[in-house]
């Protein structure tokens, strides 16, 4: 079987926002799973034969939205699709961020949309547990943390200096941003609410995408929640477990950071004052802790320190448009 491919007063508007918040039952609502992929059929083999064993008072459907125009998802979906209901989309666009959009923009019959990526494995009971989160909370998104597992060891000062370790909050807690590696919006709401914001797809190459997103949505005015019941694991392969890549992410996080702030800005002078100094005392300050890090009692803070350092030389580093492309082609 071959997967379907499909390339007071209120206003009226505030009414139609407060009915979006009040399902009348949210055990009917309607789900589906995002998954942007790209050259991943192993990873994306494990996650949907996950998926397929999820037990959820939601009937739900997994829209993969496959970026390699040679389209090498497609045989991993044929074998799996008895499993689940699958729509598969083929985006020709280069960029994690076009395939995002590519699968919003297909949800036109969906309440949620839950995003994971194609290298993550979903705790037994993580899409009811978001689900269930959301109904509580009644808000436009809950976020939900990711726990890593090494193929093989980093080094240990990688893994003490944070690289590696996901946020953690409070059951409920106002999230400043989220990602999109586990991530579910109320496109219900957001609809009703006048439209769903869309990923910026000159993010797409880079990284950010998902943080300029949410950004953006909680600057509207909107709210997303944290939740700890929903957790999902992340399969870091041994080529990330080391030195060189664990210091690239650390130098595209800083880029991506400044990228945000700068396009928000408009390349204005405050921006770019902003980035250069917040740049700058990273890159300064990891320095100098790490000068000291040969202490016993700040050994322990190294990783910590090349971290911020790095971070800070990302952010240098994109005053002059000089990025780390995460998703290259």
């Amino acid at each position: 079987m071959t997967a379907p491919r499909y390339s007071m007063n209120s206003s009226p508007k505030e009414t139609a926002a407060h009915d979006a918040c009040q399902l009348p039952d949210t055990w009917h609502a309607r789900v589906a799973v995002g998954i942007a992929t790209y050259r991943r059929p192993d990873g994306l083999e494990w996650l949907l034969s996950a998926l397929a064993s999820q037990i959820s008072a939601n009937p739900f459907e997994v829209v993969v939205a496959d970026n390699d125009p040679l389209e090498s998802a497609r045989a991993t979906i044929d074998r799996l699709s008895s499993l689940l209901r699958i729509r598969y989309l083929q985006v020709s666009t280069p960029g994690i961020a076009a395939a995002r959009n590519a699968i919003i923009q297909s949800a036109i019959d969906v309440d949620y949309i839950v995003f994971i990526d194609d290298d993550e494995i979903p705790s037994p009971g993580w899409l009811s547990n978001m689900v269930e989160a959301q109904a509580r909370s009644g808000q436009a998104g809950v976020a939900g943390p990711v726990r890593y597992v090494y193929e093989y060891p980093p080094p240990r000062w990688v893994h003490s200096g944070g690289f590696f370790i996901s946020p953690d909050f409070s059951e409920g807690f106002s999230m400043p941003h989220a990602a999109t590696n586990n991530l579910l919006l109320n496109l219900r709401l957001l609809r009703a609410k006048g439209g769903i914001p869309r990923f910026d797809e000159a993010l797409g190459i880079t990284g950010g995408s998902d943080t300029d997103f949410t950004r953006r949505l909680i600057r509207s005015g909107e709210t997303i929640v944290w939740t700890k019941t929903a957790e999902v694991i992340e399969i870091v392969p041994a080529a990330r477990c080391t030195a060189r890549w664990a210091i690239r992410r650390a130098v595209r996080t800083g880029n991506n950071a400044a990228q945000i702030v700068l396009r928000a800005d408009t390349w204005s002078l405050r921006g770019r004052t902003r980035v250069f100094v917040g740049g700058i005392l990273r890159l300064l300050g990891g320095s100098a802790e790490l000068a000291v890090s040969w202490l016993p009692l700040a050994q322990f803070r190294a990783g910590r320190s090349i971290r911020r350092a790095c971070r800070g030389w990302g952010m240098l580093r994109e005053l002059a448009a000089v990025r780390v492309t995460e998703y290259k082609r």
